[in-house]
């Protein structure tokens, strides 16, 4: 009888897959619980006045979220951390501590208006809040576009990573700017 009981423990504590098979609300729900992952990709961010792209290092942990963008070579390295309130940036020896505590104070302070508070569930392929998700296009469970807090999302492609089907390719798009990320390499660790 313990031996398995230590079975089924063993077996409850293992993530389930999630797969395109999985029905939306179950992948969104298991999703949701991710809260250590890694990507390395790239970024290219857009504007009338201002286009730039690097190389990109995502590492989350929990709601704190660490940041690498380089451009060609290692060349103008940035180092970002942001907890979802603050954001740190970090270029050479220069150092910047940014209030994006709303959308308004973010943009006011940083110059983009980029909604840092909920890309770290976009970048997963679920809404930050369903509540504030709409226009949402689910094609064979996997989330295609939806509209969130006057933003776009559109997925462009998915792979297998472990047990994840996950997001490579994302545009996330305003009025005024746009935000193209790949994702070469996903590692998930653990769950909320």
């Amino acid at each position: 009888i313990i031996l398995c009981g230590l079975l089924l423990a063993g077996c409850a504590s293992q993530p389930s897959e999630v797969t395109p098979d999985l029905p939306w609300k179950q992948r969104r729900a298991v999703l949701s619980t991710l809260q250590d992952w890694k990507i390395n990709g790239k970024l290219a961010l857009r504007r009338a006045d201002f286009a730039e792209s690097a190389n990109m290092v995502w590492v989350q942990e929990g709601e704190i979220a660490f940041v690498n963008l380089t451009g060609p070579w290692g060349i103008a390295a940035t180092r970002l951390r942001t907890d979802g309130s603050t954001l740190e940036v970090e270029r050479g020896e220069e150092r910047a501590v940014y209030d994006i505590s709303t959308p308004k104070a973010a943009a006011d302070n940083t110059g983009w208006d980029l909604p840092v508070h909920a890309l770290s569930d976009w970048v997963l392929g679920i809404p930050h809040d369903d509540k504030h998700a709409s226009d949402m296009q689910i094609e064979n469970n996997l989330v295609q576009v939806f509209t969130e807090d006057g933003w776009q999302i559109h997925y462009e492609r998915y792979e297998q990573f472990g047990l994840y089907t996950l997001p490579t390719r994302m545009r996330v798009e305003s009025n005024e700017v746009r935000a193209t990320i790949i994702m070469y390499d996903w590692s998930v660790s653990q769950h909320r």
